[in-house]
C-alpha cells in the first residue's frame, strides 16, 4: 500500500521527501492512537499539535492505518470542528 498518494505526479527526490513524510506522519497518527485509543480525525490532528500540517494528511494517514488494520472505523460519530459530525476510530 502506498503511503503517499501522488496526485501531484512528483518524482525523483521529491517524490521519496514525501513518502518519507507522510510515513512519518502514520507513526505519530499511531502514537497518538495509543494513547487515546478511541477519537476522531479532527481530535487526532489537534493532538497531532503541527499547525503545518492539516488535517486532510491526517485524515490520510488514518485511511492508510485503517486499511492497514491497525486502526477501525467505528459507527459511533462525534462532533468535530467546523460543527460537522466525525467517524470515530479506535486502536485494533
Amino acid at each position: 500500500m502506498k503511503t503517499f498518494h501522488n496526485t501531484t505526479n512528483e518524482s525523483g527526490t521529491q517524490l521519496e521527501m514525501f513518502t518519507q513524510k507522510a510515513m512519518k506522519q502514520e507513526d505519530k497518527v499511531m502514537l497518538i492512537f495509543k494513547t487515546y485509543y478511541m477519537i476522531t480525525a479532527y481530535e487526532c490532528w489537534e493532538y497531532f499539535n503541527d499547525p503545518k500540517t492539516p488535517i486532510t494528511s491526517i485524515r490520510r494517514a488514518i485511511t492508510n492505518l485503517t486499511r492497514k488494520d491497525k486502526l477501525v472505523m467505528t459507527a459511533s460519530k462525534k462532533e468535530g470542528g467546523y460543527g460537522r459530525n466525525n467517524y470515530i476510530y479506535k486502536l485494533r
